[in-house]
């Protein structure tokens, strides 16, 4: 088709768009705030309150069988198994959210007249649900071990038991094991 003088061509249906991708991006995580807060609230209060379970019970047994003076702490293998468990329950959860909107037909309406490709609608709510929730599960996990860490060394302070957090250094050591087969 030729341009006639004094009229605008317009480019339609580009594949991807970084204005149009970081927009939607933006509109997701605006109108879905309060939703996300809350869900983030509970993803570290359950996170911390598992943590704070498996510690009690094991070192209340560490301590009716005359206490422990280990170097690390006798628990990292069960925070390992918990950090586990819990990235593949609350991803699992994470990411069926990602079409959370499609559920009504008010919804349904609003994400098919978003004026975006179907790639980049979908790929900034993979983004959201995977990526960053990946990072922030990270962030919390390890907050929330780090006050537990606080709460546990104060009600043990003359157990002898040594009390630490789960190290991103014993994780990786962990996975290579687990990887190379040994």
């Amino acid at each position: 088709l030729l341009k006639q003088k004094g009229e605008t061509t317009m480019t339609t249906n580009n594949f991807f768009s970084f204005s149009r991708f970081s927009q939607i991006g933006c509109k997701l995580i605006i109108e879905n705030k309060k939703a996300t807060i809350m869900r983030l609230i509970v993803m570290f209060a359950s996170i911390f309150t598992i943590l704070c379970w498996i510690r009690y019970v094991n070192y209340s047994n560490a301590i009716d069988r005359g206490g422990f003076t280990h170097i690390t702490d006798i628990c990292g293998e069960y925070n390992l198994n918990a950090f586990i468990i819990l990235i593949f329950a609350f991803g699992i959860y994470s990411a069926s959210l990602m079409m959370e909107d499609l559920k009504t037909k008010v919804g349904k309406i609003s994400v098919l007249t978003t004026p975006v490709t179907p790639f980049e609608n979908w790929f900034a709510r993979w983004i959201i649900h995977v990526i960053i929730f990946i990072a922030v599960y990270i962030i919390s996990f390890f907050v929330a071990d780090l006050i537990r860490v606080w709460i546990f060394k104060i009600a043990y302070a003359g157990s002898g038991l040594t009390i630490s957090t789960l190290s991103l250094d014993y994780i990786i050591r962990q996975i290579d094991l687990i990887t190379d087969g040994h």
